[in-house]
């Protein structure tokens, strides 16, 4: 079963758009990558992850490199079993983090797709794990999504 979150890139707003927000620099973000599967393309879907009991306002505290297409992905938990929600940002092709966050949950288009492979859409996995997978497998787990939400029968 896939399930896909479609997402479209938005601008991030002012920092009081978060109640109880605190600065991301006390925070030590973990990188994380992984490859393409096989047979889709080369190339690697990074992002950076941290977790606290609270929002943050904005990403902060990565010295490694970033490029276009990286993410970074906070989640607020009172726990660690489970994220109550996830703040999420995409570095941009002009050298900036822009949040994502308020169209994650959207069930529609438009999808974001990467800024530098017109082929590749973001897909957020029921487990938060974020992944570039090509507009083909998008678009088919896509349609099943719809037919499942509709009651209709896949086989």
């Amino acid at each position: 079963m896939h399930s896909f979150i479609i997402a479209h890139v938005s601008t991030c707003s002012s920092s009081s758009q978060w109640s109880g927000t605190e600065s991301s620099s006390n925070l030590l973000p973990k990188r994380n990558s992984k490859a393409f599967s096989s047979g889709s393309g080369q190339g690697f879907t990074v992002w950076f992850s941290t977790t606290s009991e609270n929002d943050i306002r904005s990403p902060g505290g990565i010295t490694d490199e970033v490029h276009p297409g990286d993410l970074y992905i906070h989640s607020v938990s009172q726990s660690k079993s489970k994220a109550l929600r996830r703040q999420i940002w995409m570095y941009g092709t002009t050298g900036g983090w822009a949040s994502i966050t308020d169209r994650v949950d959207q069930k529609g288009f438009p999808a974001v797709y990467h800024p530098n492979n017109n082929d590749r859409v973001l897909r957020i996995r029921a487990d938060g794990q974020p992944s570039w997978v090509t507009r083909d497998t998008f678009l088919t787990a896509k349609g099943r999504d719809d037919k499942k939400r509709r009651g209709v029968s896949i086989s």
